[in-house]
């Protein structure tokens, strides 16, 4: 609570003090917050003022950037352009999609109940909301980052990291305000089941999500940060419901309270970040991970010994802690390994320079290498959190590790956001040259940022995923036991196996066909919901586990080696510039380089969704079998 005041202070303590709005919002949170603390406890309280002190962040960075000049016609002209197009495309869904969420409310609501229809609701609510300010605020910052490159890299840097910020507060404050919102008044309501309508809100997540991915085929930083968010309240779910196994009510709050102790100290160390002068960019965003790490894990401590201080629970304190953090080191091990990838002057991408002297065959078989080869260092090291955060505090520490991991989200939302875009801007505005050089320096650090996401993006996707599953073997079914030696589970893993290639070629052919016609993508976004519905009922819950765990293995491997190993090839496509087609002497578009490009720009991205959206559909039909 502290950290989120202190980020809260330092960004426009006066501006919320002249401003009659922010301080009636300000002052209704804290009496919800003060109304939780005294009625379901003071860690519920934290998570409100944390995601409270969140939207307030967000909503006083954008007024920052706002006020900042706007610059001549044609910027504001060539501005407004990208954001209209997202803006258009998805106004242009509005009916069939009401039409759709109306129909599936009304079907969930008969089907499982009506607290997981209306927590459906609130998840397609809130993800949709997202959607619209990732098309807003980056639109924003870029707009108003090009007219203060004028004035060089550092005004436009401190433009673009705080419509980051904004972003990333405003969206991942309120999932936490929504998410512990809506949990409250199940609590108060005494409804039957507390914990199961929480899947439908991660449901209704995954569904935008999913969308979302299938609609931008290329992928851009609105669509990321709804990946991260989805992934955001996923795992918080999860956490809950495995914490709901043990013997105390800190077992469910205490994910609402790291969450909202991460969301703070990511702020918090955005708004310290700083440009000094000799320092590169590259090396502040990275600093300024690390320090939103540390910040966590100093205020993670005395909040986990506080949450679990009244005993009974089957874990200890320093155990669910020492689990947090190996959550907090394994975001920066994914990053360091994803930078390793992506860097010019490291192994991977110099294998694949030094193939091209060769010839084609050889670059192509140094990049398919490099691919598979990636999968390596990621997976070992989200083994090693799992077996760590076992050993320390059982199930429930991987599912704790897996929410200290998300509870970082808005570091790298930032991250994502960052320049993005920018040099196009300026490029279609006619900035003079000296605001160019400024936003490509900006695109460059942008892009070796990107794999960092990437990385963040799957590993928190993976973690996330067995967090469900682990919820559904020990969960609101009973416990599923899934026995090898049973052929109906072999089958499940199968299956589940051959998910991801199956969507990923289905999606491939569609984004090939069409472009962007969402249309063409209904089989590949069915495949999720309607396959774990069919084995389960045919095969049951044992069968049902095993396709949880195969979706699981199989999209993560595939996901790591697209986005991380892929993130190798692409800078060795940047680094030789045209001499790749030179040597193969193919025509541009269809050199085995521009084909994985796409493969990673279509496929990639939507194979963390599918894999969280299989296991939360098994975790809502599981009442049924």
């Amino acid at each position: 609570m502290a950290l989120s005041l202190m980020a809260y202070a330092h960004e426009g303590a006066r501006a919320v003090l002249g401003d009659r709005r922010a301080k009636t919002l300000v002052l209704l949170g804290l009496a919800e917050a003060l109304c939780a603390g005294g009625v379901l406890g003071w860690g519920m309280a934290l998570a409100f003022v944390a995601g409270l002190a969140a939207v307030v962040y967000g909503v006083l960075a954008l007024r920052w950037i706002g006020a900042k000049p706007q610059g001549d016609d044609l910027l504001r002209q060539a501005a407004s352009g990208p954001g209209r197009a997202i803006r258009s495309r998805w106004e242009a869904r509005y009916p069939g999609l009401a039409k759709f969420g109306g129909a599936g409310f009304v079907l969930i609501g008969l089907a499982l109940g009506w607290a997981v229809a209306w927590g459906c609701a609130l998840g397609v609510a809130l993800a949709g909301l997202l959607v619209w300010m990732g098309a807003e605020v980056p639109a924003l910052a870029r707009h108003r980052a090009a007219e203060a490159a004028r004035l060089g890299v550092g005004p436009a840097f401190a433009v673009v990291l705080r419509g980051g910020a904004a972003l990333g507060g405003l969206a991942l404050g309120l999932g936490l305000l929504g998410l512990a919102g809506y949990y409250s008044l199940l609590l108060a309501a005494d409804a039957q089941e507390v914990l199961r309508p929480l899947v439908g809100v991660a449901f209704g997540v995954s569904l935008v999500a999913l969308a979302a991915r299938l609609e931008a085929w290329a992928g851009d930083g609105a669509a990321v940060a709804l990946d991260l968010f989805e992934t955001y309240i996923a795992t918080l779910v999860a956490t809950m419901l495995l914490g709901g196994l043990l013997a105390v009510e800190a077992g469910r709050v205490y994910p609402l309270v790291l969450a909202g102790v991460g969301l703070a100290a990511a702020l918090a160390a955005v708004a310290l970040a700083r440009l000094d002068k000799g320092r590169k960019m590259v090396e502040t965003l990275y600093q300024t991970t690390l320090l939103a790490v540390g910040l966590a894990l100093a205020v993670d401590y005395p909040a986990t010994l506080a949450a679990f201080a009244g005993g009974g629970a089957e874990v200890s304190a320093h155990g669910v802690f020492f689990a947090a953090v190996l959550g907090g080191a394994l975001a920066l091990l994914l990053a360091v390994l994803a930078e390793y990838h992506a860097d010019n002057g490291r192994g991977p991408v110099r294998r694949i320079v030094e193939a091209d002297a060769i010839g084609p065959a050889a670059r192509i078989g140094a990049g398919f290498a490099v691919v598979l080869r990636s999968t390596t260092g990621p997976v070992l090291a989200i083994c090693a959190c799992l077996w760590g955060a076992h050993q320390a505090a059982g199930l429930y520490g991987i599912a704790v590790a897996a929410t200290a991991l998300v509870s970082l989200a808005g570091v790298f939302v930032v991250l994502e956001a960052y320049g993005s875009g920018l040099d196009g801007l300026a490029a279609r505005a006619g900035l003079p040259k000296t605001a160019r050089d400024a936003t490509a320096t900006l695109d460059a650090v942008g892009a070796a940022a990107r794999p960092v996401v990437r990385a963040y993006s799957v590993g928190a996707a993976g973690l996330a995923a067995l967090a469900l599953f682990f919820a559904y073997a020990r969960g609101p079914g009973g416990a599923v036991a899934l026995d090898l030696g049973d052929y109906r589970v072999v089958i499940g893993l199968f299956v589940g196996g051959l998910l991801p290639y199956l969507f990923g070629g289905l999606l491939m052919e569609a984004a090939g066909r069409t472009g962007r016609d969402i249309q063409e993508a209904l089989v590949p976004a069915a495949l999720p919901l309607a396959v774990p519905v069919l084995v389960g009922v045919a095969l049951g819950k044992a069968a049902l586990g095993g396709l949880m765990v195969g979706v699981i293995v199989t999209g993560l491997f595939l996901a790591v080696a697209v986005l991380i190993g892929g993130a190798a090839w692409e800078s060795a496509k940047r680094y030789l510039g045209n001499s790749a087609r030179a040597k193969s002497g193919l025509a541009p578009g269809t050199d085995p380089v521009d084909a994985e490009g796409f493969y990673k720009a279509v496929v990639g991205p939507a194979l963390p969704p599918l894999m969280k959206l299989v296991n939360l559909v098994a975790l809502l039909v599981v009442s049924w079998l």
